[in-house]
């Protein structure tokens, strides 16, 4: 189960999503201590988040999550967003945060345009959360590992959990240095790739431009293994494991999210797409082919319970029960303390199935339902 870090202000909020935990027999949490280039825990390298209730020397909530979470059993695996930096337009932040200290590491749209030279609220309108840091930033990735370093030395957490480890979309990482390599190396601008591929095309011939255009895809999705690599390479054997976009096609093309790849060269532990979106009748195909590309044990799936969700989850649940998949992770904790009877609701959902029950049993056609 996620725990986002609005859970994470105060030892009330952390007992009562502990408790509800043990209750649910959840083993595994995924704690949001790092949200937006802050800490939920004591960090010298980065400044206190701005929601906590109480000053970080009088109250450590990570701390105070491993005490409660392991007398009760459970894991917890720390939750980083790692790229995704800052969203919050009615302030800015502080003097020790990273927009402030070097806004050069921020990523670069395909017009030029450096995520700090418009507000927050012009990125968001366009559907980017905020503001991200650059894959391509040796910088960026330096520091960002340093803050994973200081975390698993200072705290006994069961795992690291990365999430907005991508770009925000295809049309970012066109800074002047990445650019510059590529022409040097190809001699073509990935620019031109991108907006003026037609013209390319009547030079080189469509199948170069193609052809330059899948070296680039691949090079942005280099940016992002470098920074999973690393983070590998500084937690040794701690198990990891990565949040990601569930089409594979697209986390790829799009995002830069090679995550098949990490998979298969043990950078990662195991990934959690994020299938919010697929309807349940579709889940059990596309769990098949992600369980041929990556495997059974390496994946869980991710479900949620926002904006309606939660009425499909049962039958979610049963249908994935026919694959026997390795597990569950469910979006989100803060969702469920705000529905009445939480824990009943879990209790019901994941009650064992008979061997012979029929998950399509007395299902409805898709056709006739609303999309959720």
């Amino acid at each position: 189960m996620w725990v986002v870090r609005d859970a994470m202000t105060s030892p009330d909020d952390i007992d009562r999503f502990i408790d509800f935990a043990t209750r649910t027999r959840f083993h595994i949490l995924f704690v949001q201590v790092r949200g937006r280039g802050d800490a939920y825990y004591h960090s010298s390298l980065v400044p206190p988040a701005d929601q906590l209730k109480y000053p970080i020397g009088d109250f450590d909530p990570l701390a105070y999550v491993l005490v409660r979470a392991h007398a009760a059993g459970i894991s917890v695996h720390a939750w980083l967003n790692v790229y995704y930096v800052w969203s919050n337009g009615r302030s800015t932040p502080s003097d020790g945060h990273v927009v402030k200290l070097h806004p050069e590491w921020l990523i670069t749209d395909a017009e030029g345009i450096r995520m700090d030279e418009r507000d927050v609220e012009a990125w968001q309108a366009d559907g980017i959360e905020g503001y991200f840091l650059s894959p391509f930033s040796a910088e960026a990735r330096a520091h960002s590992v340093e803050v994973v370093r200081e975390l698993v030395d200072r705290y006994a957490v069961d795992g690291i959990h990365l999430d907005y480890i991508r770009f925000p979309g295809a049309e970012y990482g066109y800074g002047t240095e990445p650019r510059t390599r590529f022409a040097l190396q190809w001699g073509v601008d990935p620019i031109d790739l991108r907006n003026n591929s037609l013209e390319l095309s009547a030079v080189l011939g469509a199948d170069a431009v193609g052809a330059l255009d899948d070296v680039w895809v691949d090079r942005r999705a280099q940016g992002v293994d470098s920074m999973v690599i690393a983070i590998r390479n500084v937690i040794g054997d701690l198990p990891l494991s990565a949040a990601v976009m569930p089409d594979l096609q697209i986390a790829q093309s799009e995002k830069g999210q090679s995550w098949a790849r990490w998979v298969h060269q043990r950078w990662v532990d195991f990934v959690v797409p994020m299938a919010y979106n697929y309807r349940p009748e579709e889940l059990l195909e596309w769990v098949r082919v992600l369980q041929n590309t990556v495997g059974r044990e390496q994946m869980l799936v991710g479900l949620a319970l926002h904006d309606g969700r939660d009425q499909y989850l049962d039958r979610s649940i049963n249908i994935l029960r026919v694959d026997r998949v390795a597990g569950f992770s469910l979006f989100s904790y803060n969702v469920l303390a705000e529905k009445r009877f939480a824990g009943q609701f879990i209790d019901q959902i994941f009650q064992p199935v008979a061997e012979s029950e029929d998950p399509y049993e007395d299902s409805q056609d898709p056709s006739e339902e609303e999309e959720p």
